[in-house]
């Protein structure tokens, strides 16, 4: 599966996590000079989990981006504090944004207040806001990072939830059994409008589950259900996820 491309899929296998970080620090750095070709910035919303921890400890030594034309969101979130290890946009602070000049304005995360839902009606104003989308609109981002879990969910979107269905809302909150954690998760429509949409996945746990993905298209797995309308759809892997692929 090395290189080959699919009807609608780019499928990569890399050897490892250091030569998928290098590559993933390349391919960010090409839409990110495409986007400011065409639009003068680029708007990105990444994913947290331990897969692009490697990736985002080198992109911050790039020295290619100007961050000040960069824009980054978070694709979902578990609703714990801010400077919890398990926030993913804690993650991203410790492995990437610490180390960046990353314009605070330029930084949208996923406030932590009340409740989960009123974390998601805030993280999506936020988006709508910034992109200037309402109701039935999907904002349109340059580059969607995703990860894939072991049950085939992406993002916080999980096999037979409801979010799965969302056809309005732009974010929605995630009360699960699936998950250790209520979350808060940009949806299905969002992710299929982006321009350029990213499966980063690694280790071998991940390789039957990929198998279903990329070779069975089981419809049964939220993953399965990203197909970008205008957009490109990549998979990196290392070379143990695609075992079975």
């Amino acid at each position: 599966m090395n290189g080959v491309v699919m009807t609608n899929k780019d499928i990569l296998v890399l050897d490892n996590v250091d030569v998928m970080a290098e590559f993933m620090v390349q391919r960010f750095v090409e839409r990110y000079e495409e986007a400011l070709s065409a639009r003068n910035q680029f708007v990105v919303a990444l994913s947290g989990g331990n897969a692009p921890v490697k990736f985002y400890q080198m992109l911050a030594t790039d020295d290619k981006i100007d961050w000040r034309k960069v824009h980054i969101f978070l694709v979902d979130e578990r609703f714990v504090a801010l400077d919890h290890d398990d926030n993913n946009y804690h993650l991203l602070h410790v492995n990437l944004l610490d180390h960046v000049k990353l314009p605070e304005k330029n930084r949208h995360y996923v406030p932590i207040v009340d409740s989960v839902v009123e974390s998601a009606r805030q993280y999506e104003k936020q988006v709508d806001d910034f992109f200037e989308t309402s109701d039935k609109q999907w904002p349109q981002f340059d580059l969607i990072m995703l990860g894939v879990g072991l049950d085939g969910h992406t993002a916080s979107l999980f096999p037979d939830s409801a979010e799965l269905l969302e056809k309005t809302h732009r974010v929605v909150a995630v009360e699960t059994s699936h998950a250790n954690y209520q979350r808060v998760t940009i949806t299905l429509p969002v992710i299929n409008n982006a321009r350029h949409v990213i499966f980063y996945v690694s280790g071998a746990a991940k390789k039957e589950i990929m198998h279903r993905i990329i070779d069975n298209a089981d419809q049964s797995l939220p993953a399965s259900h990203v197909a970008p309308t205008h957009g490109t759809l990549t998979f990196i892997l290392d070379r143990f996820a695609a075992q079975s692929c």
